[in-house]
């Protein structure tokens, strides 16, 4: 089975927007075994694309550029085998990525030098009450008041927990000096996917779609985490919300927030959102490779991209 990566670039001429196909192929290190999760990092000018495998715990670090193929493998790491989802962040000017499994309820946290080698990790599980950590089928990092803050979400049971990353003065040998800390547990109902968290006047959003009642919201995350989130619309209108298999967020004009669907079939649209976080605009669309497993909004060249990852 072999893994196709696709590259579309949005680009305006005179307010027309467009989405255009700049890259479709198989590049070497995709022909093999395919990847599970994927995560862009920002390492000095480069765009590194991290590519993980669930089976050996492998994460291939790719070098992204515009060209053909756009990809060039620059390392491997290990992140233990197992993981189910992966992200990113920084902290302290550094790059951590972010596993889970919800089997376990566990969260790695791996520190990055400048050269990409794993530097430490730092695990953390919560079995109890509040906010426990198993069960997951969301989770995400952002930042909120200067902090590193991580949603969990669980699809079934409607669980949603807020936990904060805070420094510590030391640790123990191997382990990078943080600690995640719980903020904040409630209960949404169930069904709720597809989030994609974007910033607006400096305050934190996410958009998310419920497939078991058909419903589309944003929700704000409070100023204060620890009061959790409130909605701000409801029941909005988003063309195929309940087709759609991907979800992701960006930006453009000055930071203003934007995102991006995908539907199986490879129906791309782009939409900017509104101020008011009560509905958007519709961009453009494109017709892209089909079954695609993740979508991943990147910045290269000052142009606009989506990769696209769908497996044949």
């Amino acid at each position: 089975m072999a893994t196709t990566l696709q590259l579309l670039e949005l680009s305006s001429n005179k307010g027309s927007w467009t989405l255009t196909p700049v890259y479709s192929g198989t590049p070497a290190e995709f022909a093999n075994t395919p990847y599970d999760a994927f995560v862009f990092i920002r390492n000095g000018n480069d765009h590194i694309l991290c590519a993980y495998r669930a089976a050996d715990g492998t994460a291939d670090l790719f070098q992204t550029k515009l060209s053909d193929p756009p990809t060039v493998k620059i390392a491997t790491i290990n992140l233990g085998a197992g993981w189910s989802i992966l992200d990113a962040f920084k902290y302290y000017n550094e790059n951590f990525l972010m596993t889970y499994r919800p089997d376990t309820g566990q969260f790695g946290f791996f520190s990055l030098g400048s050269d990409l080698a794993v530097r430490g990790k730092y695990m953390y599980v919560r079995l109890h009450a509040p906010a426990m950590s198993r069960d997951f089928t969301m989770v995400k990092s952002f930042v909120a008041g200067d902090r590193v803050i991580i949603m969990g979400y669980g699809f079934d049971s409607g669980s949603v927990c807020l936990y904060r990353i805070e420094g510590r003065v030391s640790s123990e040998t191997g382990a990078p000096p943080i600690a995640a800390h719980t903020v904040w547990d409630h209960v949404w109902a169930p069904g709720w996917t597809r989030f994609a968290f974007f910033r607006l006047g400096g305050e934190v959003f996410f958009l998310k779609t419920n497939t078991k009642f058909p419903n589309v919201n944003i929700d704000h995350v409070l100023d204060d985490p620890t009061t959790g989130t409130s909605e701000v619309g409801s029941n909005l209108q988003l063309v195929d919300a309940q087709m759609l298999s991907l979800v992701a967020p960006f930006e453009q004009d000055d930071s203003h927030p934007h995102f991006v669907t995908y539907r199986p079939d490879g129906a791309v649209i782009a939409y900017r959102i509104h101020s008011t976080c009560t509905g958007w605009s519709r961009l453009a669309e494109a017709k892209a490779v089909a079954n695609a497993h993740a979508l991943l909004p990147v910045v290269i060249d000052e142009k606009q991209l989506f990769m696209l990852v769908a497996e044949s």
